[in-house]
């Protein structure tokens, strides 16, 4: 009996020993697992900050050098690589010149080291540049295409910058040892010559319009300058035309030539100056229309005369007593053709900030997303200028639905590049973070915005921030969960307005102390949510010249709210255009509006 007892004992000693040895074999996988996950995680983390810091240092680059050397040493720098080199395509579009290098390429500052160009076609680089497409070598003793540059390597990653189909330049790094890179390294690559792309064409364009516009503007005041001199010398010569450069003609009361000095003759010709010319029909008919009934003087044509290609500017002086007209010409077809093609180049600026507007509406989200989870909706969005700093919004994450409304430092174009970065913010944060929960993207935000702050090299400069309220709102149980800063939004029930207020710290001012916790509360049907920036309570208007402000803004909205989307979006344009047209003046918008209603 005590032998049977042993033998138990022994059995249930190796069955718990196996057990032990499972147990243990599957905490070590599970920690296998997070391991790697997390490894992951702080990759793609890490990806983030490389692009963000990226993003920001190519916005304050000026000039195409800046851009291609940002590249190399503040992003390049940070992926680890040791060696890159950034080429651009030269202005004849056959040749790759290295503009930018960091590794041996680089003994010091901005210089490199025995600089090479390649002819488009050529080598791995020149390949690329042909196809548009980018490639990783894993082993260039393999590949015939591979040129050696300072030294032999064998690998190479080489990814195009590329604009609109236009080929700018190349990235291109090579290392030592085989199948160093990765499609990791190709994906971040590609995001960074698609940031540098967009930002070259950006400078290049602008500095050739500033370019020109300066030219013009000083050929302009010069031959401005030219033109009042030449005016006073006119003035001391109008009675001796005769030393006149310029055009001078009499005419006799009927319209007769009887006098015209050398300018007239270089000028007009026989054309204008032979009677029954068709010109000299023409400008006949033109000038007694002009002195119909005129007093003696000298008269001013503000539309002054054109002949052929050429614009004049003229005054007629008319002597009754002699009766005799005196047509004093001066030549302004210069200044005439400056000033079209100034005009065409601010239309061009125009059509580029609309092109800015439309490239703006394509990041914002088709309202229609909210169309399974509210019973009616509307997106109330006014910019101030072309291009707006607000901007909404909207994702669908595990069944519930994500919906923001921002408002970025400033308006206009700074605003509008303030909005994109924290479009692409809140995206990466899903994309890369994977915060489904909107506290944890409140935090992830406050940090990229915090970052952004405290890289600037000028402190004196504005702060770049973004004031938003965030909610999360879960059909099943009518519930919703919100966050943000310096926000509110209303709820409105039963006729009554509820508000519900975010924090009021500025995004992005500090890390410490700063626990960003959601709030949930419970909606009902025929609730209505309103969700706004700042723009019209701010809203100069009214008899006194003074802000809406936010009381007559809920009333307004109360007021308005049982009727349908369409109809409120209507009497909320009406109202803000009866509040901008104030007892004596009309008041221009300040700011970006928008406004988005939600019906539960």
């Amino acid at each position: 009996m005590k032998e049977k007892s042993e033998d138990l004992n022994i059995q249930i000693q190796y069955k718990l020993i196996e057990e032990l040895t499972e147990l243990n074999k599957n905490l070590q996988s599970e920690i296998k697992q997070n391991k790697t996950q997390l490894d992951e995680n702080q990759k793609h983390i890490k990806n983030l900050q490389i692009i963000n810091k990226f993003s920001k240092v190519i916005q304050e680059s000026k000039t195409i050098e800046d851009i291609t050397w940002s590249i190399a040493k503040n992003a390049i720098a940070e992926l680890k690589y040791e060696d890159c080199v950034i080429y651009l395509i030269d202005k004849t579009g056959s040749f790759l010149i290295q503009s930018a290098a960091h590794g041996a390429k680089n003994p010091k500052f901005r210089e490199i080291l025995n600089p090479i160009k390649i002819k488009v076609g050529d080598g791995i680089v020149g390949g690329v540049a042909k196809s548009k497409k980018a490639e990783i070598v894993n082993d260039t003793s393999n590949d015939k295409r591979y040129i050696i540059d300072d030294e032999n390597r064998m690998s190479e990653i080489t990814v195009p910058i590329i604009f609109e189909d236009k080929l700018l330049g190349i990235i291109d790094s090579e290392n030592k040892k085989k199948n160093f890179y990765s499609n990791d390294d190709l994906e971040m690559l590609s995001t960074i010559a698609s940031l540098a792309a967009t930002k070259i064409m950006e400078s290049n364009h602008h500095h050739e319009l500033l370019k020109h516009q300066l030219e013009l503007e000083n050929i302009i005041e010069e031959r401005t300058k030219e033109v009042e001199n030449q005016n006073l010398e006119l003035k001391k010569l109008s009675l001796f035309p005769k030393h006149n450069p310029n055009p001078v003609i009499e005419l006799d009361f009927n319209f007769n030539l009887t006098y015209c000095n050398k300018g007239a003759v270089k000028y007009f010709g026989n054309s204008l100056l032979k009677k029954n010319h068709p010109d000299n029909i023409k400008y006949v008919e033109l000038l007694k229309k002009t002195t119909e009934e005129k007093n003696t003087g000298v008269y001013q044509i503000e539309e002054g005369f054109k002949f052929q290609n050429q614009h004049f500017d003229m005054r007629i002086y008319v002597d009754n007593e002699l009766k005799l007209y005196r047509l004093y010409f001066n030549d302004i077809s210069l200044i005439k053709n400056m000033q079209n093609e100034l005009k065409e180049q601010n239309e061009s600026i125009y059509d580029s900030l609309n092109y800015a507007q439309r490239i703006q509406k394509l990041i914002l989200p088709d309202s229609a997303k909210l169309d399974r989870f509210f019973s009616d909706h509307l997106i109330f969005y006014k910019p101030k200028d072309v291009v707006s700093g607000d901007f909404y919004w909207i994702k669908e994450i595990n069944s519930n639905l994500f919906l923001s409304v921002c408002d970025c430092t400033g308006h206009g174009v700074p605003g509008a590049l303030m909005s994109i970065i924290g479009y692409d913010a809140l995206n990466n944060t899903i994309k890369y973070i994977k915060a489904n929960n909107i506290g944890e993207i409140m935090e992830s935000l406050n940090k990229y915005f915090f970052e952004l702050q405290n890289e600037k090299e000028d402190s004196s400069s504005t702060n770049d921030s973004m004031d938003l309220t965030l909610i999360s709102y879960n059909k099943e149980k009518n519930t919703i969960r919100y966050i943000g800063c310096k926000h509110q939004f209303y709820v409105i029930r039963n006729n009554e307005v509820f508000t519900y207020r975010t924090s009021s710290h500025t995004l992005g001012s500090t890390l410490d102390n700063l626990n960003f916790k959601f709030e949930e509360i419970d909606v009902q049907k025929d609730d209505v949510i309103y969700m706004f920036s700042d723009g019209f309570p701010d809203q100069f208007g009214g008899e006194k010249g003074k802000k809406f402000k936010y009381k007559p803004f809920r009333e307004l909205l109360l007021s308005v709210h049982h009727l349908s989307m369409d109809k409120q979006y209507i009497e909320i344009e009406k109202a803000l255009k009866n509040w901008q047209n104030g007892k004596n003046e009309f008041y221009d918008q300040i700011d970006d509006i928008s406004i988005v209603g939600l019906k539960i």
